[in-house]
């Protein structure tokens, strides 16, 4: 994220997002248990990578487009945030169960609409590119490693 910023990042959540949502059509209900529960994990590994990546930038974008002395005004945009975000997860969750009742597959390609059509165009034309980037040279292995002190060495190894 900060060689290549923030928008990349929501962007490549949003499409393993869609990438989730997509193996879901793919389920088989004659599948082996085996197999059914292997198949949903993987899914569900792509959807918490996307979870992480586009809660990542959501927070960055925050704290990045708030002026370092308004700290408290950070603490009260980040809590609105998580409280906006929480209350959307609900929305969700209600939304899904209920176009789960009427058909699986619609709600996948609803919720697959919803992040085509809305999420990404959002996130494509209203970040800007250099959003988040590193302003200075990232650390690189032998900046972190302090290669002349065995004993740190190997407790960050542990």
């Amino acid at each position: 994220g900060a060689r290549w910023g923030l928008k990349p990042v929501v962007i490549i959540g949003l499409l393993f997002q869609i990438l989730t949502y997509g193996m879901l059509y793919g389920w088989d209900s004659s599948w082996e248990k085996r197999t059914a529960i292997i198949y949903v994990t993987i899914a569900q590994m792509f959807g918490g990578i996307a979870k992480d990546l586009t809660k990542l930038g959501g927070k960055t974008v925050t704290k990045l487009v708030t002026p370092e002395d308004k700290s408290t005004r950070l603490f009260k945009l980040v809590s609105l945030i998580t409280g906006m975000k929480n209350s959307l997860k609900g929305v969700g969750y209600f939304l899904g169960s209920a176009l789960l009742t009427w058909s699986y597959e619609a709600a996948l390609g609803i919720m697959i609409g919803i992040i085509v059509f809305f999420a990404l165009p959002v996130t494509v034309f209203g970040l800007e590119a250099n959003l988040g980037t590193a302003k200075s040279k990232n650390a690189t292995l032998s900046d972190v490693f302090v290669l002349d002190n065995s004993r740190l060495n190997w407790l960050s190894l542990a």
